[in-house]
């Protein structure tokens, strides 16, 4: 499985197009998935 994370601003922009595609589809089917990680948790 592939796993992918996106450091972001904005989490809960996620999983926008990417929950609507054939990518979506292939995260359904346990190919890949992602998480995502909160910029501001490693701010000052």
């Amino acid at each position: 499985m592939f796993k992918a994370s996106f450091i972001t601003l904005c989490p809960e922009a996620f999983p926008g197009p990417l929950g609507v595609s054939i990518l979506e589809r292939a995260r359904r089917e346990g190919i890949w998935d992602y998480e995502t990680v909160q910029l501001r948790d490693f701010g000052l």
